[in-house]
Protein backbone atom coordinates (compact mmCIF):
# COMPACT_ATOMS: atom_id res chain seq x y z
CA UNK A 1 0.00 0.00 0.00
CA UNK A 2 2.93 2.43 0.85
CA UNK A 3 4.02 2.17 -2.52
CA UNK A 4 1.09 4.41 -3.55
CA UNK A 5 1.68 6.65 -0.70
CA UNK A 6 2.59 10.76 -1.20
CA UNK A 7 2.92 13.67 0.51
CA UNK A 8 1.99 16.87 0.15
CA UNK A 9 3.64 20.14 2.01
CA UNK A 10 1.96 23.80 2.38
CA UNK A 11 4.94 25.88 4.15
CA UNK A 12 4.24 29.80 5.00
CA UNK A 13 5.67 32.11 7.11
CA UNK A 14 3.97 31.02 9.83
CA UNK A 15 3.07 27.52 9.74
CA UNK A 16 4.35 24.50 7.70
CA UNK A 17 2.12 21.83 6.92
CA UNK A 18 2.17 18.44 5.90
CA UNK A 19 0.36 15.50 4.72
CA UNK A 20 0.83 12.05 4.14
CA UNK A 21 -1.61 9.79 2.44
CA UNK A 22 -1.24 6.29 1.21
CA UNK A 23 -4.78 6.83 -0.77
CA UNK A 24 -6.47 5.05 2.71
CA UNK A 25 -4.94 6.54 5.40
CA UNK A 26 -3.93 10.46 5.64
CA UNK A 27 -1.46 11.41 8.43
CA UNK A 28 -1.56 15.72 8.71
CA UNK A 29 1.55 17.60 10.52
CA UNK A 30 1.74 21.67 11.22
CA UNK A 31 4.74 22.78 12.30
CA UNK A 32 6.24 26.45 12.77
CA UNK A 33 7.05 27.84 9.29
CA UNK A 34 9.22 30.58 7.27
CA UNK A 35 8.87 32.21 3.93
CA UNK A 36 11.63 31.36 1.42
CA UNK A 37 12.09 34.56 0.26
CA UNK A 38 12.67 36.13 3.74
CA UNK A 39 14.69 32.99 5.25
CA UNK A 40 15.72 30.01 2.93
CA UNK A 41 17.08 28.15 5.43
CA UNK A 42 14.70 28.66 7.56
CA UNK A 43 12.52 27.51 5.50
CA UNK A 44 14.02 24.31 4.61
CA UNK A 45 14.35 23.42 8.11
CA UNK A 46 10.90 24.31 9.10
CA UNK A 47 9.81 21.96 5.68
CA UNK A 48 12.50 19.06 7.96
CA UNK A 49 11.40 19.24 11.06
CA UNK A 50 7.60 19.22 9.87
CA UNK A 51 8.45 15.71 7.90
CA UNK A 52 10.35 14.58 11.04
CA UNK A 53 7.50 14.32 12.81
CA UNK A 54 5.33 13.09 10.11
CA UNK A 55 7.23 10.27 9.44
CA UNK A 56 6.88 9.17 13.07
CA UNK A 57 3.06 9.94 13.08
CA UNK A 58 3.06 7.45 9.68
CA UNK A 59 4.73 4.74 11.29
CA UNK A 60 7.60 5.24 8.78
CA UNK A 61 11.58 5.96 8.86
CA UNK A 62 12.46 9.29 7.15
CA UNK A 63 13.81 7.81 4.95
CA UNK A 64 10.96 6.02 3.63
CA UNK A 65 9.25 9.21 3.89
CA UNK A 66 12.35 11.12 1.35
CA UNK A 67 11.07 7.95 -1.48
CA UNK A 68 7.80 9.07 -2.30
CA UNK A 69 6.67 11.30 -4.67
CA UNK A 70 6.21 15.00 -2.75
CA UNK A 71 4.17 18.34 -3.99
CA UNK A 72 5.95 21.38 -1.64
CA UNK A 73 3.67 24.53 -2.15
CA UNK A 74 6.16 27.08 -0.36
CA UNK A 75 5.46 31.04 0.09
CA UNK A 76 8.45 33.37 -0.63
CA UNK A 77 9.34 30.71 -4.05
CA UNK A 78 9.17 33.55 -6.63
CA UNK A 79 11.92 32.48 -9.09
CA UNK A 80 12.90 29.03 -10.97
CA UNK A 81 15.96 29.37 -8.84
CA UNK A 82 14.33 29.52 -5.63
CA UNK A 83 12.40 26.13 -6.25
CA UNK A 84 15.73 24.48 -7.35
CA UNK A 85 17.97 25.33 -4.86
CA UNK A 86 15.00 24.43 -1.68
CA UNK A 87 14.75 20.86 -3.76
CA UNK A 88 18.28 20.84 -3.76
CA UNK A 89 19.01 20.92 -0.28
CA UNK A 90 15.95 18.68 0.59
CA UNK A 91 16.47 14.75 0.04
CA UNK A 92 13.74 13.85 -1.78
CA UNK A 93 13.87 11.19 -4.61
CA UNK A 94 11.11 12.77 -6.39
CA UNK A 95 10.16 16.25 -5.02
CA UNK A 96 8.38 19.36 -6.82
CA UNK A 97 8.35 22.56 -5.99
CA UNK A 98 6.48 25.88 -6.78
CA UNK A 99 5.11 28.58 -4.94
CA UNK A 100 2.06 28.19 -2.88
CA UNK A 101 -0.57 29.79 -5.24
CA UNK A 102 -1.21 26.50 -7.55
CA UNK A 103 -2.36 24.29 -4.09
CA UNK A 104 -4.41 27.31 -2.61
CA UNK A 105 -6.23 27.38 -6.12
CA UNK A 106 -5.94 23.77 -6.50
CA UNK A 107 -7.44 23.25 -2.69
CA UNK A 108 -10.17 26.02 -2.81
CA UNK A 109 -11.46 25.30 -6.09
CA UNK A 110 -11.18 21.66 -6.51
CA UNK A 111 -10.85 22.14 -10.47
CA UNK A 112 -13.60 25.09 -10.48
CA UNK A 113 -13.52 28.24 -12.35
CA UNK A 114 -13.12 31.43 -10.20
CA UNK A 115 -11.17 33.36 -7.81
CA UNK A 116 -9.16 32.52 -4.47
CA UNK A 117 -8.33 35.75 -2.08
CA UNK A 118 -5.37 33.77 -0.30
CA UNK A 119 -5.54 35.87 3.43
CA UNK A 120 -2.95 34.58 5.83
CA UNK A 121 0.32 36.38 6.89
CA UNK A 122 0.99 37.48 3.48
CA UNK A 123 -1.45 38.25 0.14
CA UNK A 124 -1.84 37.36 -3.09
CA UNK A 125 -4.97 37.12 -5.11
CA UNK A 126 -5.88 34.87 -7.93
CA UNK A 127 -7.80 34.01 -11.15
CA UNK A 128 -8.04 30.52 -12.18
CA UNK A 129 -10.33 29.52 -15.52
CA UNK A 130 -9.63 26.45 -16.97
CA UNK A 131 -5.90 26.10 -17.60
CA UNK A 132 -5.60 29.89 -17.44
CA UNK A 133 -4.40 31.32 -14.20
CA UNK A 134 -2.79 34.84 -13.18
CA UNK A 135 -2.84 36.23 -10.26
CA UNK A 136 -1.82 39.64 -8.51
CA UNK A 137 0.36 40.74 -5.13
CA UNK A 138 2.26 38.60 -3.06
CA UNK A 139 4.87 40.97 -3.08
CA UNK A 140 5.78 40.88 0.67
CA UNK A 141 5.09 43.21 3.66
CA UNK A 142 8.07 45.81 2.63
CA UNK A 143 6.05 46.64 -0.24
CA UNK A 144 2.63 44.85 -0.27
CA UNK A 145 0.39 42.56 1.39
CA UNK A 146 -1.85 44.09 1.13
CA UNK A 147 -5.28 42.94 3.58
CA UNK A 148 -3.02 40.35 5.14
CA UNK A 149 -2.51 39.66 8.48
CA UNK A 150 0.61 41.18 8.63
CA UNK A 151 -0.84 44.15 6.74
CA UNK A 152 -3.72 44.33 9.53
CA UNK A 153 -1.41 44.32 12.21
CA UNK A 154 1.09 46.79 11.13
CA UNK A 155 -1.58 49.25 10.08
CA UNK A 156 -2.86 48.65 13.96
CA UNK A 157 0.25 49.75 15.12
CA UNK A 158 0.48 52.47 12.53
CA UNK A 159 -3.37 53.67 13.66
CA UNK A 160 -2.39 53.29 17.87
CA UNK A 161 0.44 55.74 16.99
CA UNK A 162 -1.73 58.11 14.64
CA UNK A 163 -3.88 57.94 18.04
CA UNK A 164 -1.54 58.67 20.68
CA UNK A 165 -0.48 61.66 18.17
CA UNK A 166 -4.23 62.53 18.29
CA UNK A 167 -4.17 62.31 14.25
CA UNK A 168 -6.92 59.91 15.39
CA UNK A 169 -9.29 59.27 18.25
CA UNK A 170 -8.23 56.55 20.68
CA UNK A 171 -10.18 53.36 20.75
CA UNK A 172 -10.02 50.02 22.03
CA UNK A 173 -7.83 48.93 19.53
CA UNK A 174 -4.97 51.78 20.31
CA UNK A 175 -5.91 51.83 23.66
CA UNK A 176 -4.82 48.02 23.72
CA UNK A 177 -2.26 48.32 21.47
CA UNK A 178 -0.54 51.05 23.54
CA UNK A 179 -0.50 49.48 26.63
CA UNK A 180 0.25 45.74 26.10
CA UNK A 181 3.56 47.45 24.46
CA UNK A 182 4.35 49.66 26.71
CA UNK A 183 4.07 52.75 24.76
CA UNK A 184 4.98 54.59 21.30
CA UNK A 185 8.47 53.27 22.10
CA UNK A 186 7.95 49.70 22.49
CA UNK A 187 5.61 49.65 19.68
CA UNK A 188 9.06 51.26 17.53
CA UNK A 189 11.14 48.45 19.36
CA UNK A 190 8.68 45.60 18.41
CA UNK A 191 8.45 46.74 14.77
CA UNK A 192 11.94 47.67 14.06
CA UNK A 193 12.80 43.41 13.54
CA UNK A 194 9.70 42.39 13.53
CA UNK A 195 9.21 39.46 11.24
CA UNK A 196 5.53 39.22 8.83
CA UNK A 197 4.76 36.20 10.79
CA UNK A 198 5.12 38.72 14.39
CA UNK A 199 3.22 41.37 12.46
CA UNK A 200 0.26 38.85 11.33
CA UNK A 201 -0.17 37.50 15.60
CA UNK A 202 -1.89 40.94 15.94
CA UNK A 203 -4.44 40.67 13.51
CA UNK A 204 -6.72 37.99 15.38
CA UNK A 205 -7.51 40.84 17.56
CA UNK A 206 -8.02 43.43 15.31
CA UNK A 207 -10.83 41.40 13.85
CA UNK A 208 -12.26 40.69 16.84
CA UNK A 209 -12.46 44.07 18.00
CA UNK A 210 -13.73 45.02 14.23
CA UNK A 211 -17.06 42.41 15.31
CA UNK A 212 -16.96 43.55 18.98
CA UNK A 213 -17.78 47.66 17.24
CA UNK A 214 -14.23 49.10 17.55
CA UNK A 215 -14.24 51.93 15.08
CA UNK A 216 -10.73 51.62 14.57
CA UNK A 217 -10.53 48.14 13.61
CA UNK A 218 -13.42 48.39 11.25
CA UNK A 219 -11.98 51.05 9.77
CA UNK A 220 -9.06 48.35 9.42
CA UNK A 221 -11.35 45.94 8.16
CA UNK A 222 -13.22 48.58 5.34
CA UNK A 223 -9.80 49.23 4.02
CA UNK A 224 -8.47 45.55 3.42
CA UNK A 225 -11.93 44.79 1.82
CA UNK A 226 -11.64 47.42 -0.32
CA UNK A 227 -8.46 46.36 -1.83
CA UNK A 228 -9.62 42.32 -1.78
CA UNK A 229 -12.40 44.10 -4.59
CA UNK A 230 -9.92 46.07 -6.27
CA UNK A 231 -7.80 43.06 -7.10
CA UNK A 232 -10.96 40.64 -7.88
CA UNK A 233 -12.01 43.52 -10.36
CA UNK A 234 -8.42 44.18 -11.75
CA UNK A 235 -7.92 40.53 -11.88
CA UNK A 236 -11.58 40.59 -14.09
CA UNK A 237 -14.01 39.52 -12.05
CA UNK A 238 -17.90 39.33 -13.34
CA UNK A 239 -21.34 38.49 -11.29
CA UNK A 240 -21.69 35.10 -11.14
CA UNK A 241 -18.53 33.43 -10.77
CA UNK A 242 -16.85 31.95 -7.50
CA UNK A 243 -14.97 33.78 -4.72
CA UNK A 244 -13.14 32.04 -1.84
CA UNK A 245 -11.57 34.14 0.78
CA UNK A 246 -8.82 31.57 2.60
CA UNK A 247 -6.07 31.70 4.94
CA UNK A 248 -6.46 32.77 8.70
CA UNK A 249 -8.42 35.76 8.41
CA UNK A 250 -10.15 35.35 4.86
CA UNK A 251 -13.46 34.68 6.70
CA UNK A 252 -13.14 37.79 8.64
CA UNK A 253 -13.48 40.07 5.62
CA UNK A 254 -16.88 38.70 4.45
CA UNK A 255 -18.84 40.96 6.45
CA UNK A 256 -16.85 44.24 5.03
CA UNK A 257 -17.09 43.36 1.13
CA UNK A 258 -18.62 45.29 -1.11
CA UNK A 259 -22.51 43.60 -1.55
CA UNK A 260 -21.86 43.15 -5.39
CA UNK A 261 -18.51 40.15 -4.34
CA UNK A 262 -21.13 38.78 -1.29
CA UNK A 263 -23.43 36.95 -3.19
CA UNK A 264 -20.49 35.25 -5.03
CA UNK A 265 -18.90 34.10 -1.91
CA UNK A 266 -18.19 30.61 -1.37
CA UNK A 267 -16.66 28.31 1.06
CA UNK A 268 -13.42 26.68 0.18
CA UNK A 269 -13.42 23.00 -0.69
CA UNK A 270 -10.25 22.59 0.80
CA UNK A 271 -7.23 23.98 2.06
CA UNK A 272 -3.71 24.35 0.17
CA UNK A 273 -2.60 21.36 2.01
CA UNK A 274 -5.47 19.47 0.11
CA UNK A 275 -4.44 20.99 -3.09
CA UNK A 276 -0.41 19.81 -2.26
CA UNK A 277 -2.02 16.29 -1.74
CA UNK A 278 -3.85 16.59 -5.17
CA UNK A 279 -0.79 18.12 -6.72
CA UNK A 280 1.35 15.25 -5.35
CA UNK A 281 -0.24 12.99 -7.10
CA UNK A 282 0.64 14.21 -10.52
CA UNK A 283 4.62 13.49 -9.04
CA UNK A 284 4.00 10.10 -8.84
CA UNK A 285 2.83 9.99 -12.79
CA UNK A 286 5.35 12.42 -14.43
CA UNK A 287 8.34 10.89 -11.64
CA UNK A 288 9.14 14.70 -11.52
CA UNK A 289 12.92 14.21 -10.33
CA UNK A 290 14.29 16.63 -7.57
Amino acid sequence: MRNYAHIGIDCGATYCRATWSDGIRRVDHRAPGANFTADPQGCAAAIYAALQVLAEKADLSLRELWTLPTYAGVAGVTRPEDAQELAQVLPFDHLQVEDDRRAMIMGALDGRDGFVAALGTGSFFVRSFGDDISAIGGWGIAVGDEASGAWLGRSALSMALWAHDGLDPQTDMSRTILTEMNGPKGVIEFARTARPDEFARIAPSVCALAEAGDPGAQLLMRRGAKWIGRALSTLGYEKGQWICLTGGIGESYKPYLNEKFSSDLRKPVGTALDGALVLAQTVVQSGVPA
